[in-house]
């Protein structure tokens, strides 16, 4: 009797071994079931973000394409500082901030006259301009100063001008209590000096400045000698040919400076893309109204956190 009980108990021994077993197993098989169903379920997710990725890509060169042709039959013929409107783009609604910046300031200019003697007028001119926009904000001098001193320390031209946000430390409202509204209702992820500052200075690939929409500030930093007052003259007479001999002199001097014929526009492109996804832009284009053409000179996509409004829902 005792012999048949070891046999007994031998037995369930290896019936528990055997159903913990099968339970490993079970386990096993269910980790691996569940490993293999949310690797698919994540690939599932990069997929779609991929697709909706080039999808939104898609649509915003269509935008931009939008953009150019609104440019060619619209800015050859008349002026603007700055456009907004709305479109639908495949039922995806769009909306476009644009601004026009020839007759800003080229940082890159320094680095990209062709001669020496070029690069050191443009460099003086840069430093006239400063000089003036300490004084027009003198609580903002010191972040003209560190912008001065940054830019005579940089080597290669800038890409944008968001490269210069992070040199400074974020400024507080009492800092500027009026900025531009170059840009619109600013986003209060971005400095007010630059939201002040940036209408003054562009990062583009031109040499001239377009005399027709150039500040006053930034006509006054091409010679020591313009007043705001000499200044709204040369204006008048790059616009009508009237002026004195003075002013027609100096429009000589200033000649490789300027242009009135040669328009540039930065584009902010926002794409509310299947109705919880958006896409975000910005663009540089380049007008020449002589030969009657546009070209796109920089595109990148943006990050909601760099988009400089504080609003990013359109009225359509």
């Amino acid at each position: 009797m005792p012999r048949n009980k070891c046999f007994a108990s031998s037995a369930q021994v290896k019936r528990g071994l055997a159903l913990l077993y099968v339970v490993f197993i079970v386990a096993i098989l269910a980790v691996i079931v569940a490993k293999l169903s949310y690797s698919s379920y994540i690939d599932g997710l990069v997929q779609e973000q991929n697709e909706k990725f080039f999808q939104a890509q898609f649509l915003l060169e269509s935008a931009l394409e939008v953009v150019q042709a609104y440019l060619l039959n619209h800015a050859r013929h008349t002026s603007f500082s700055s456009k907004e409107w709305n479109f639908t783009l495949e039922n995806h609604p769009v909306h476009v901030k644009l601004f026009e910046i020839s007759g800003r300031f080229n940082l890159n200019s320094p680095y990209l006259a062709p001669t020496q003697a070029g690069k050191s007028a443009r460099a003086l001119q840069l430093q006239r301009l400063l000089s003036l926009l300490a004084t027009k904000y003198p609580s903002l001098s010191i972040h003209v100063q560190n912008l001065s001193a940054y830019l005579q320390k940089r080597t290669i031209p800038l890409q944008t001008l968001r490269e210069l946000r992070e040199v400074f430390p974020q400024s507080t409202d009492e800092e500027n209590p009026s900025p531009s509204p170059t840009l619109g209702a600013e986003n209060s992820s971005l400095p007010r000096w630059w939201l002040t500052l940036s209408p003054f200075f562009t990062t583009t690939d031109e040499l001239k400045i377009n005399v027709r929409t150039a500040p006053l500030e930034v006509l006054q930093s091409l010679h020591p000698s313009l007043t705001p007052r000499l200044a709204s003259r040369l204006r008048r007479y790059y616009l009508s040919g009237k002026g004195s001999a003075s002013v027609r002199k100096l429009a000589s001097q200033l000649q490789q400076f300027t242009t009135l014929t040669s328009f540039s526009y930065e584009a902010y492109l926002h794409l509310r893309f299947q109705n919880s996804h958006d896409a975000f832009a910005y663009a540089r284009f380049q007008l020449n109204r002589r030969r009657n053409r546009v070209a796109l000179r920089y595109f990148e996509r943006l990050e909601k956190a760099f988009w400089p409004f504080s609003s990013t829902t359109s009225k359509s």
